[in-house]
């Protein structure tokens, strides 16, 4: 290597300096939504009141037709 290479420091391309700066440099890949114990600890979001609820209701809507045994034993009922 001539000695003007040697002098230079490593510097990344702009396009890795680019992407470095957009999306930060290392760090952990993977498994990035995982729960910490710091996060699982932390109960300072918690409210008790609101907890446990009872879901949201749901606009339910009698289906047209009825179930099986309903329709057999209405159309014994009407055989008599």
């Amino acid at each position: 290597k001539s000695k003007q290479q040697q002098d230079k420091k490593f510097t990344p391309n702009k396009r890795r300096e680019y992407k470095n700066k957009k999306f930060g440099f290392g760090g952990q890949k993977k498994r990035s939504k995982y729960n910490t114990s710091e996060s699982a600890a932390d109960v300072s979001s918690f409210n008790p009141r609101r907890a446990h609820g009872k879901g949201g209701a749901t606009n339910f809507k009698k289906s047209q037709r009825q179930g099986k045994s309903k329709r057999k034993a209405h159309k014994n009922k009407s055989r008599k």
